[in-house]
């Protein structure tokens, strides 16, 4: 067994051997990140790779599997700013808008996408940022209220001006949209999905 960490090389038998780092170990493949240069895949690239192809670098037995004792709580709030290092070796960072028993959900990702769900052994607090200090809470209908416009902010076609904006804008556009998005639910204090906004909307609209 492989740990995290863990220099590596990996490859087959008569292929290319490439050094590496273990960024992930699961029941069937090893998650390992290249370190050097391999054909035309750049260093940072993460591989998923057969354990029967991945040795030690120093050529000895791998480390032994740690022992297992009780992981500590691991304190994320929602609210929090949290990174974590995705696949080519990106850093991405978001806010924590969820935290159950096995893993941490990120929201309004600095990538544009629409966020992820992370083990918490792979977080860590953003370089810079905390908790966004203690506001007075406003009523939740003004939240709900913002939260839908944010909803409606994601369409597309509020996110493209109608076509107008390139695709950079676009992905621009959505992360931005996004943070407000997270920061309205870490507000509200629980995750409050589109469809619940729509509710929300339909039950409290008033008549033309």
């Amino acid at each position: 067994m492989f740990t995290i960490g863990q220099k590596v090389v990996f490859g087959r038998a008569n292929g290319e051997k490439t050094l590496g780092t273990v960024v992930a170990v699961n029941a069937k493949s090893t998650k390992v990140r290249q370190d050097e240069a391999r054909g035309s895949k750049p260093v940072g690239t993460v591989w998923g790779v057969a354990p029967s192809l991945v040795r030690p670098l120093d050529g000895a037995a791998a480390a032994p599997a740690p022992a297992v004792t009780a992981a500590p709580a691991p304190g994320w709030k929602v609210g929090d700013r949290a990174s974590f290092t995705a696949q080519a070796g990106r850093v991405v960072t978001g806010t924590v808008t969820r935290v159950n028993t096995k893993t941490v959900t990120l929201e309004g990702c600095d990538d544009g996408s629409r966020g992820y769900r992370v083990p918490p052994s792979m977080l860590r607090a953003a370089a810079g940022a905390g908790p966004a200090p203690a506001a007075p809470r406003r009523a939740d209908d003004a939240i709900m209220g913002d939260i839908f416009r944010a909803y409606g902010d994601l369409s597309p076609e509020n996110l493209s001006c109608d076509g107008e904006l390139s695709r950079s804008q676009v992905a621009t556009r959505r992360a931005a949209v996004n943070r407000r998005l997270a920061a309205l639910q870490a507000e509200m204090g629980r995750r409050v999905s589109e469809d619940e906004a729509w509710r929300w909307w339909s039950a409290n609209r008033r008549p033309a």
